[in-house]
C-alpha cells in the first residue's frame, strides 16, 4: 500500500449541518487519473452509506435537545470541537443578553 496522509475537516455550516470535507494524499504518482477516480469513488460510496444514519441522528438530536450525546475516544477531536463551539456560543448568549 502507498504511505498516505488523511485529514478531516468537519466545519459548522447552518445550525443544523455542516460540511465535512475529508482529503488524502498519496505518495504515488500524482497523474494517475485513474487511481484518483477510484480512491473518490470508493469514499464517496463510505460517505453515502453514512448519510441516512447522519440524517436520523440530527432528527433525534432535535427532538431531544437536553440528551447528552454519547462521547466516544475515537471521536476525541470532535467532542473538544463541540465544547469549543458550545463555550463560543454561551458568551455570545450572554453578551446578547447584557
Amino acid at each position: 500500500m502507498a504511505p498516505r496522509c488523511v485529514w478531516y475537516l468537519p466545519t459548522p455550516a447552518p445550525e443544523t449541518s455542516f460540511w465535512y470535507f475529508w482529503g488524502r494524499v498519496l505518495k504515488c504518482n500524482p497523474k494517475d487519473n485513474a487511481l484518483t477516480a477510484t480512491i473518490r469513488e470508493g469514499q464517496g460510496k463510505i460517505f453515502s452509506e453514512d448519510l441516512q444514519i447522519l440524517e436520523r441522528q440530527q432528527k433525534n438530536l432535535l427532538a431531544h435537545p437536553t440528551r447528552e450525546v454519547l462521547k466516544l475516544n475515537i471521536d476525541a477531536g470532535g467532542v473538544q470541537s463541540r465544547k469549543i463551539i458550545d463555550r463560543i456560543l454561551d458568551l455570545e448568549r450572554a453578551a446578547s443578553s447584557a
